[in-house]
């Protein structure tokens, strides 16, 4: 099945570091957004979706792209980008990892940092979103699909 995700350069490395900004934006937790929990499209696809796009798609094909999307972006993911979210979830992120650190500067990015270090003065709950991602992080290392 081929989709617009999949035709010409597909993902990209420089696609799958904006996708980890996003990340870093994002207010769920970094492991949430990496290893989502799928909802049905059903509905809103009809509702919403169906209609609206240039070139038709179906659903099926469309709840594809999105396990697609993610086996692509992990195909991109690196040891290097794991230690990155890695200290950014410790509240040190280590900017010299990161191909953008540039994105340091964003607000969404300071204000989820600064979430983060309030939280790491809860050192249990801390450790149990640290060991959540790391789990999560060696399925994108490993390029298993969650």
């Amino acid at each position: 099945m081929t989709t617009i995700l999949t035709q010409g350069e597909g993902i990209s490395r420089e696609i799958l570091v904006g996708f980890l900004t996003y990340t870093l934006s994002h207010p769920r937790p970094i492991n949430e957004v990496m290893s989502p929990r799928w909802k049905p499209l059903d509905e809103s696809f009809q509702t919403e979706f169906n209609g609206m796009t240039t070139k038709p798609i179906k659903l099926d094909e469309l709840v594809l792209t999105r396990s697609e999307m993610l086996t692509a972006l992990q195909h991109h993911f690196t040891v290097r980008d794991r230690d990155f979210l890695l200290s950014f979830k410790q509240g040190q992120p280590d900017w010299s990892l990161f191909d953008e650190p540039s994105v340091a500067a964003l607000p969404a990015v300071r204000w989820k940092l600064l979430n983060i270090q309030n939280l790491a003065k809860n050192k249990s709950k801390h450790q149990e979103q640290l060991i959540k991602l790391a789990d999560v992080l060696e399925t994108w290392v490993a390029g298993r699909i969650l």
